[in-house]
């Protein structure tokens, strides 16, 4: 280490190795270098980086990563594994680079740039007890995260290892999907895929289009201060209202007069940015929660006090050259953290560095929200539920199945009687009617397009300035391919709510299926300037890869659409695989996507892609000839 004053502090760190990396050395040393170089780049530092996490230091075959957060820790490594999986699809067993990673919560020791101490010894060992390809985490970072991921974790118990005296216990990551809230909410919106045109992109945006379809409440006209809790709380029960925040005022590590002005700032605008675009959450004012301002907190006290169900803390405070801003949510009931992230800003704080944060900042704490207020839902069902109760239990339901959302219909209709202005669930409605459209065969495509105009057009009439609202609106307009309004709608959600990333994704997609491409890349370059996490989202890569194959470049497009088969494995992107790779002679790779294919749509042919009819541009067809059927023709996809 460097000589200098050692810094004590609490981090997540990241120990990554080649499994058998000697043995891949001794066989080709130069091919081996090269290509675990190549996979540093191209995977496993870019993955780190984009969660916030700090690359220590590097071995030949592997790495120590530092972060501030368990949860981006372990986001990153499931990124890293999921990506290697992918490009070890089409390897040969012996040829393959595989990493072990392990991940433990714990105390470090800083000096220089260097880290050491006891929580470092333990994800040594923790990576040592992980499979090839495999995570292993320690306790502490299993309380911090489970639930909270579309991972499953297995107990692997009490483990006695080399130089710890004390037993540690470790987890096992399992990398399948699983069944947890968020990701239930997730699958169940495959289906409005199909009004994003479904055969052209298949795209939802995440961290957007979650909030649209599912997180649809009653909306309030602004933020709500806690003086005006008493008519929307049950007061008979006294329980906070449903999704009810505060945030606290962000704290400045620093001290200074110009850092504390900055915090302050910053928490009015994520305030307002949360109540601007969760229209239907019950934001406490910021007049009202600074009053907290450096006083220590009592959650419990607090959210009696405000009476809400969650409290959202905050930190400024620098981070070499730079400043980071960790933030966390806490249930006001037990005090447990439920979401925690960090956000990094460039030295002088610039404006436009934080407007992004800001809104990074708001779309997560929507995110966190709506998951945690959705699994109580469904834990506490009571005789006299308000609309938003019922509405979230619909949405629980909402598998994406026609029966799921069938049992979900009903409940979405029972909101509507409670409140027929209630946009999430007249969202709601519009998707099972959406699956219908998607799934059945024998389905009135007419009828049940005129029951989505319908149900959007009432979701625009209840809230004008409802950003969720026009979303839809402009989705059913796409099913109609009425574009100039389709595109009219899309403008609006900016109006309300500037610099959202994925009201520019949509204008993409629609100037996509308008057979408009440059501008389409346009309008994608500014969904991640808006947000930069965006470059790393599965629903972007796709359509990004789908208008490099509309235009001929296939080696970008296989580039995009490897990236998102690894982030979100839906079908349709292991279809521009399937053409990208017919039309660059890569006959392998093709045949292995085209498995995935029909993995998860047996029925799928080419006549079926052709009968979604997603667009009636006749350049946008010339496009699918010109470049997607032949490139599916070549990997033996049948015509019926």
């Amino acid at each position: 280490m460097e000589s200098g004053t050692v810094i004590r502090r609490l981090a997540a760190i990241v120990i990554a190795d080649v499994v058998g990396y000697t043995r891949l050395m001794e066989r080709d040393d130069t091919g081996t270098y090269a290509q675990v170089r190549l996979i540093r780049d191209e995977v496993v530092d870019p993955a780190i980086l984009s969660h916030g996490g700090r690359i220590v230091k590097t071995a030949g075959d592997g790495l120590v990563a530092e972060f501030t957060s368990a949860l981006a820790a372990l986001r990153a490594s499931i990124q890293i594994q999921r990506q290697m999986q992918t490009r070890n699809a089409t390897t040969k067993p012996d040829e393959r680079i595989d990493y072990r990673i392990g991940i433990n919560l714990g105390d470090i020791m800083v000096e220089g740039g260097d880290i050491a101490g006891d929580g470092v010894n333990v994800a040594s060992r923790l990576e040592a007890l992980a499979e090839p390809g495999g995570i292993c985490v320690s306790a502490g970072v299993f309380e911090q995260v489970h639930g909270q991921l579309d991972v499953e974790f297995v107990d692997g118990g009490e483990q006695h290892v080399k130089n710890i005296a004390r037993p540690i216990r470790a987890y096992r990551v399992t990398l399948a999907k699983s069944t947890s809230a968020q990701h239930r909410l997730k699958s169940s919106l495959r289906r409005l895929r199909w009004l994003w045109g479904v055969a052209a992109i298949g795209l939802v945006i995440v961290g957007g289009l979650v909030l649209l379809f599912v997180h649809g409440m009653r909306p309030f006209s602004a933020p709500v201060s806690a003086g005006a809790s008493t008519t929307t709380g049950n007061s008979a029960t006294g329980r906070s209202p449903p999704l009810s925040v505060a945030i606290m005022p962000f704290a400045a590590s620093g001290g200074a007069g110009a850092d504390d002005e900055f915090s302050e700032a910053l928490t009015h605008d994520v305030t307002a940015a949360l109540a601007t675009s969760a229209r239907y959450a019950w934001v406490v004012s910021p007049s009202v929660a600074s009053r907290y301002k450096g006083k220590t907190l009592d959650v419990r006290a607090i959210g009696r006090e405000l009476n809400v169900r969650y409290l959202v803390e905050g930190e400024v405070r620098p981070a070499g050259d730079k400043q980071m801003i960790a933030t966390s949510m806490v249930d006001a009931n037990t005090g447990a953290q439920l979401w925690n992230d960090r956000f990094d800003l460039s030295p002088e704080g610039s404006p436009a560095g934080r407007d992004v944060a800001v809104r990074q900042i708001a779309k997560g704490i929507r995110i966190a929200l709506f998951d945690e207020d959705a699994k109580r839902a469904a834990r506490e069902i009571s005789p006299v539920a308000s609309a938003t109760d019922v509405w979230l239990r619909g949405a629980l339901r909402s598998d994406g199945t026609l029966n799921g959302d069938r049992d979900a219909r009903k409940l979405f209709e029972e909101a509507l009687q409670l409140d027929p202005r209630h946009v999430g669930a007249l969202i709601g409605m519009a998707s099972v009617i959406a699956t219908e459209l998607y799934l059945n065969p024998q389905a009135n495509r007419e009828q049940l397009v005129r029951r989505i105009d319908e149900y959007s057009t009432r979701a625009v009439e209840a809230d004008r300035h409802d950003p969720r609202a026009w979303f839809v609106r402009a989705q059913a307009l796409a099913l109609q391919w009425r574009w100039t309004a389709g595109l009219q709608a899309r403008d609006e959600v900016l109006t309300i709510d500037s610099g959202r990333s994925d009201a520019y994704t949509m204008r993409g997609l629609y100037l996509m299926l308008m057979a408009r491409p440059d501008d389409a890349f346009a309008e994608l370059n500014k969904a991640i300037g808006a947000d930069p996490r965006q470059a790393n989202d599965g629903d972007l890569l796709r359509l990004r890869c789908r208008l490099h194959l509309g235009v001929g470049h296939y080696e970008k497009a296989i580039s995009d659409c490897e990236r998102s088969a690894v982030l979100d494995p839906f079908w349709l992107t292991h279809v521009w695989l399937t053409a990208a790779y017919g039309q660059r002679g890569d006959l392998d790779k093709a045949a292995a996507a085209k498995a995935q294919v029909l993995r998860q749509r047996p029925e799928f042919s080419i006549a079926a892609f052709k009968a979604l009819n997603p667009s009636d541009v006749p350049a946008y067809w010339e496009q699918i000839e010109t470049h997607v059927f032949p490139g599916l023709r070549k990997a033996g996809v049948p015509e019926r």
